[in-house]
């Protein structure tokens, strides 16, 4: 399981004297193989949900294909947050029953070699889920470019701050291309 090490230093005075504190938090910051995550049952997810279009290359030729993307909880890691992307023809019920439980309005399935996943480096900083068939190759950024291309601004705006930008546009888009610039890791 990747950890990233925060690092917070505070500094006090007290009594004229100055006090430095450096406090160390470990926090785990990548879904992991095992991992349940909390997916949207798709007749309820409404607006939380958003229909993309992730286009690449493969075999000399240009693909595209549909994605739903959506903030799921990892379950397994206090409901932190993931990105992730569902092939459109595999965010239906009848294929989410084969792979996870309903339980409300999320079905929970647990991240196994079905599942892909891109990231920022090799700490999982910035990780995302994808799944889809494995047989598409897009390249990481793909799924970011797409993801920002069409979406409402509010959406958007989610998603570039959990890239850690602080707005989209052109260096976002940078950083899409040079820090997710591989094929999609599989778990």
């Amino acid at each position: 399981m990747p950890v990233k090490n925060q690092f917070f230093l505070s500094n006090y005075r007290v009594d004229n004297v100055q006090v430095l504190l450096l406090i160390t938090m470990s926090v785990a910051t990548a879904t992991a193989a095992g991992d349940v995550l909390l997916i949207p049952d798709p007749s309820t997810a409404g607006a939380a949900v958003k229909r993309v279009v992730v286009e690449w290359s493969q075999g000399w030729s240009g693909r595209t294909a549909e994605y739903y993307t959506f903030f799921a909880h990892n379950k397994s890691r206090n409901n932190a947050e993931v990105l992730c992307f569902i092939a459109a023809e595999k965010f239906t019920h009848d294929h989410l029953n084969t792979i996870g439980k309903l339980d409300g309005e999320n079905y929970e399935v647990t991240i196994d070699n079905k599942y892909q996943y891109g990231q920022k480096n090799k700490t999982g900083e910035n990780r995302f889920i994808v799944y889809h068939d494995k047989e598409r190759k897009p390249y990481q950024h793909r799924f970011i470019e797409g993801c920002l291309a069409n979406q409402a601004a509010a959406f958007a705006e989610h998603v570039v701050k959990y890239f850690g930008q602080a707005s989209a546009g052109s260096a976002l888009v940078d950083l899409a291309r040079t820090a997710f610039g591989d094929y999609l890791h599989d778990y």
